[in-house]
C-alpha cells in the first residue's frame, strides 16, 4: 500500500534512546504502510484525523478499514480464523509481535568523535512470519516506493543543522536501518521526513513512550477551502475494502467523494471508466446528513432503494451529528487506486465536488467544477464555495483553459471560455484541438461543422485570426496557415498576435534550429530558402 506525502515527522532524540528511536519509527513505517496483503481483520483500520481550520468546516476522523470477506460466498461476516492456516491479528497484537522482532533483531551502535553510527537489520522471513504471511511473492516494504530521510538536526545549544541523510533499505532477505549522526551527545531532536508516490501531506509526532498510540493515526490538515485528496494505492489482495466515514458536524462538511481508478486506463479515461459507481458513491454516502433520516431503519431503506447489487452496505450507525456508513467495493479484476477527495463548503450550500474532472486536470486558478445536488446539473464554483453563474450544464468538462459540456460526438460539445475577472463562462462557436498547446496565450480553434481554423487568446477567447483556414499548425512561435489556390495548397505566416507576417504565400514553411524558412518552390531547392529569423 502507498501512503500519502508524510513531511517533518518529529520525534525526540537523545544518546540513551537511539535504539528505541529507531524501533518505533520502523514498527511505525511498518504499520502504516505494509499492512498484510493476504489476511487483514475486518477491524484493522489506518485512521486519518482531519481537522480544518475553519471551525465549523472540521471532519473527525475518516476510518479505512481492510477486510477479506469469503473467497466462496464474498461475505464480509465469515470468521477467516475459521479458514485453515489463518490466525487474524489485531493492530495491537501485530505491533506487538513487530517490536518484540524488532528488540531481537541484529542492532550494533558505534561511538566515534565526535559521531555515533547505528544500525538496525532485521530479517524479512521473521518479519514476515509476525504477520502470518509468506515473502515470495512479494515482500512488505517497497523501498523503492518510500523513503525516509533525516531532514534536520537540532543540539542542545539550539542550534540546527540540515542532514538530509537518506535511510538506507532492501537487500534480499532483510531490511536494514543505518544511520550515521554528527555530534550525537548534544542532539535534541531529529526531523525526519517520509516520502511517498501520493500527494497528501500528514505530519506525526514520533515519540519512543507513544508507539501504539501514533502507530495507525496522522493528522491531515486541511488548510483551506477546495478540494483535498487522499491517494492510497492497493495490491489486489487488499480490494475487498470497507470505507467508514465519520464527521462530527455534518452541516459543514458538504462533500465526501470517493472513487476507483485503474492504472492500465488512459489518464483521461481513469474515472470515465467508473461512471456509474461514481455517480452512486455521491448520492448514497455523501448526501446521509443527520437530519434527514430520523432512525437507522429509514437509513437501512435508503441504502437498500440506492445501493447497487454489486456493493454490499456493512454497517449504519447515527447519532444527533454524525452518520457512518460503511460498504464493501466490488472486487476488480486489477490492482486499483482507491481515492477519496474532500470539499469543505459553507454550511448553506448544496454542492459537490465534480471530481472526476479535478482528478487528472490541473487547478483551474481557484476555480473547481461542481454539481449541485438538487438539480444535478455542473458548474464552477470559487474559492468560496459561491456559484460562478448558475449550474445549467450536463456532465460539464475541463479542456485545458475551456470547458465543454458533455457530448457523445466532438462535434456535437458546446465549448464555453471561463472569463476570469467577470467569473462568467461564455459559449464560443468553436472548439479546441484534442491536443492543445498553449503559447504566448494562443490556441488553435476549430470549427466543426465547416472543418476551419483559427488562432484565439487562451486567457480572453478572443478570436485572433478568423476561423477560414483548413489547416493550421505551429511553427515556434509562430503559425502556418494553410490556403487552398488555383495551383493548390499554399501556406501563410502568421506571426503570434494572429497578423500575417505578409502577403506572401509560401509553397513550405518549416523551423530549423530555432529560425524559420520558407520555400519559394515545391522543389527541393535549397536556393529557394529564405531565411525569416528566429523562430520564437
Amino acid at each position: 500500500m502507498k501512503c500519502a506525502n508524510r513531511p517533518n515527522n518529529i520525534f525526540k532524540f537523545s544518546h540513551a534512546t537511539a535504539f528505541a528511536t529507531l524501533v518505533t519509527l520502523f514498527a511505525s513505517l511498518l504499520s502504516a504502510c505494509s499492512l498484510p496483503d493476504d489476511v487483514v481483520e475486518k477491524r484493522t483500520a489506518i485512521q486519518y484525523e482531519i481537522d480544518s481550520i475553519d471551525a465549523y468546516h472540521r471532519l473527525a476522523a475518516s476510518t479505512f478499514e481492510l477486510t477479506t470477506p469469503s473467497a466462496n460466498t464474498g461475505s464480509p461476516e465469515q470468521n477467516i480464523n475459521d479458514e485453515p492456516g489463518y490466525q487474524v491479528r489485531t493492530p495491537s497484537e501485530i505491533n506487538e509481535q513487530v517490536l518484540a522482532l524488532l528488540s531481537a533483531a541484529t542492532f550494533e551502535q558505534k561511538n566515534f568523535v565526535p559521531d555515533t553510527y547505528a544500525s538496525l537489520t532485521i530479517d524479512s522471513e521473521a518479519l514476515a512470519g509476525a504477520f502470518n504471511r509468506q515473502v515470495s511473492d512479494k515482500h512488505y516494504f517497497n523501498h523503492d516506493l518510500v523513503s525516509i530521510e533525516v531532514d534536520t538536526l537540532e543540539y542542545s545549544d539550539g542550534s540546527t543543522r540540515s542532514f538530509n541523510k537518506p535511510f538506507s533499505a532492501g537487500k534480499q532477505g532483510y531490511y536494514a536501518l543505518e544511520l550515521a549522526l554528527p555530534n550525537a551527545k548534544s542532539l535534541t531532536a531529529i526531523s525526519t521526513k517520509i516520502t511517498y508516490p501520493a500527494i497528501v501531506q500528514e505530519s506525526v509526532l514520533l515519540t519512543p513512550s507513544t508507539t501504539d498510540a501514533i502507530v495507525n493515526t496522522h493528522a491531515i490538515k486541511l488548510l483551506s477551502l477546495g478540494s483535498h485528496r487522499v491517494e492510497l494505492q492497493m495490491p489486489q489482495s487488499l480490494l475487498d475494502t470497507v470505507m467508514v466515514v465519520e464527521a462530527e458536524d455534518l452541516a459543514g462538511l458538504r462533500m465526501r467523494t470517493l472513487g476507483m481508478t485503474s492504472e492500465s486506463i488512459p489518464t483521461g479515461l481513469q474515472l470515465e471508466a467508473l461512471a456509474n459507481q461514481r455517480r452512486f458513491y455521491r448520492r448514497v454516502i455523501d448526501k446521509i446528513d443527520a437530519r434527514e433520516f430520523a432512525t437507522e431503519a429509514e437509513i437501512d431503506r435508503y441504502l437498500k432503494k440506492n445501493i447497487p447489487n454489486n456493493a454490499v452496505p456493512m454497517a449504519v450507525s447515527k447519532d444527533a451529528q454524525q452518520v457512518l456508513v460503511s460498504y464493501l467495493f466490488p472486487r476488480p479484476a486489477q490492482s486499483l487506486n482507491l481515492v477519496i477527495e474532500i470539499l469543505l463548503a459553507p454550511q448553506e450550500t448544496n454542492i459537490a465536488l465534480k471530481r472526476a474532472d479535478s482528478f487528472y486536470f490541473p487547478q483551474n486558478d481557484g476555480f473547481q467544477l461542481a454539481t449541485d445536488y438538487d438539480t444535478e446539473l455542473d458548474g464552477l464554483i470559487d474559492n468560496d464555495g459561491n456559484w460562478i453563474g448558475s449550474p445549467q450544464y450536463q456532465d460539464l468538462r475541463q479542456h485545458n483553459r475551456y470547458f465543454y459540456s458533455h457530448a457523445t460526438h466532438t462535434y456535437d460539445r458546446q465549448y464555453l471560455h471561463l472569463d476570469r475577472q467577470q467569473k462568467r463562462l461564455t459559449p464560443v462557436n468553436y472548439s479546441i484541438d484534442a491536443q492543445p498547446s498553449i503559447k504566448n496565450d494562443t490556441l488553435i480553434s476549430i470549427d466543426q461543422e465547416s472543418n476551419r481554423q483559427g488562432i484565439v487568446k487562451a486567457s480572453s477567447g478572443r478570436e485572433i485570426l478568423p476561423l477560414q483556414y483548413p489547416h493550421i499548425m505551429r511553427i515556434g512561435a509562430y503559425f502556418s496557415a494553410a490556403v487552398d489556390t488555383r495551383n493548390g495548397r499554399k501556406y501563410l505566416l502568421v506571426n503570434p498576435n494572429g497578423q500575417p507576417h505578409s502577403d506572401t504565400l509560401y509553397q513550405r514553411i518549416e523551423e530549423n534550429n530555432g529560425r524559420i524558412h520558407v520555400f519559394t518552390s515545391s522543389l527541393d531547392d535549397r536556393a529557394k530558402l529564405i531565411d525569416l529569423g528566429p523562430a520564437l
